[in-house]
């Protein structure tokens, strides 16, 4: 069986975006909508290829029942995610027009399959169950466009429906889980894989294609954790910039405030001793000129 196993790929995206486990990818579907189809040939993939996060793959885009359901996989939250699938989506429709560009001038509506937007969260940090992000949040003023992505976190332990109602998703964040649990009970990551993946329970469904693939599963958790790892130190330096930048405009306030008081002592002093106010305003000029110029 050719699984088409891709070294930028994460996991999820092997197990949930991958032509040989459509019924995986049908009972994920379902298992969001609430839906029961049962022939996981009606899926159409349309992921794209040049779409990398952190330099890794990490969407799940098809069509089924006139809807499009694009689906990313995050470990770290990001608040941008309307936007980038705003982004993703607009290019999947521009290859699904028929006829190409010149289709949208034409005098007929075109029809689109219907957007639903997901991500799939299973980071370290804790998140709500749901919660629904809008690409208007970004927006300086009311605009004319929106679009909502439902955030949706698959930890073990969370949405325990979801993960009742598909299997392999249960499966899949158990691993994850466990490989963590792992970790924090001394192991380094290669052991913490490879003992994860040796407690799978037979029964679980993906456990033959794991096993199947270990070298490569192996080489893709490698990958996330890289990526996890080099997206928090991205973060805590931000975080750290923005404290920096914070204290250096609070210091600047401060120091502003001050130098007011200043000069109306300044000023009060000078109009005491008899100075006009025209020649007290034109000196707090000068000394405001020579703060500009020393700065």
């Amino acid at each position: 069986m050719d699984t088409n196993i891709k070294h930028k790929d994460r996991l999820f995206i092997f197990l949930f975006g991958n032509e040989s486990y459509k019924q995986w990818t049908l009972n994920l579907y379902n298992a969001i909508n609430h839906s029961n189809y049962d022939d996981p040939e009606d899926i159409k993939f349309n992921t794209l290829d040049d779409f990398l996060y952190m330099g890794m793959k990490n969407d799940v885009s098809f069509i089924i029942n006139g809807q499009i359901s694009l689906f990313e996989h995050q470990s770290t939250f990001n608040p941008n995610m309307p936007l980038r699938q705003f982004l993703y989506l607009a290019h999947i429709y521009e290859g699904l027009v028929q006829g190409g560009r010149e289709s949208l001038y034409r005098p007929v509506q075109l029809v689109l399959p219907t957007p639903k937007l997901y991500v799939l969260y299973n980071g370290t940090k804790e998140e709500d169950e749901e919660r629904v992000l809008y690409l208007s949040d970004a927006f300086e003023s009311e605009g004319d466009i929106e679009v909502r992505v439902k955030i949706i976190n698959i930890n073990y332990g969370h949405n325990k429906k979801l993960l009742h109602d598909c299997k392999q998703l249960k499966e899949y964040s158990w691993l994850i889980e466990t490989i963590r649990n792992n970790m924090d009970n001394s192991m380094n990551l290669s052991e913490a894989i490879d003992d994860a993946i040796k407690k799978m329970p037979d029964d679980f469904s993906i456990k033959k294609e794991i096993l199947q693939h270990q070298a490569e599963v192996k080489g893709m958790l490698f990958s996330e954790a890289n990526n996890e790892y080099e997206m928090n130190k991205l973060w805590d330096q931000i975080r750290r910039e923005s404290r920096e930048e914070a204290r250096k405009e609070a210091r600047e306030e401060a120091r502003k405030e001050v130098h007011k008081e200043d000069r109306e002592h300044f000023k009060t002093v000078l109009l005491e001793d008899g100075f006009s106010e025209e020649k007290v305003n034109s000196l707090i000029v000068k000394l405001l000129l020579k703060e500009k110029t020393e700065e």
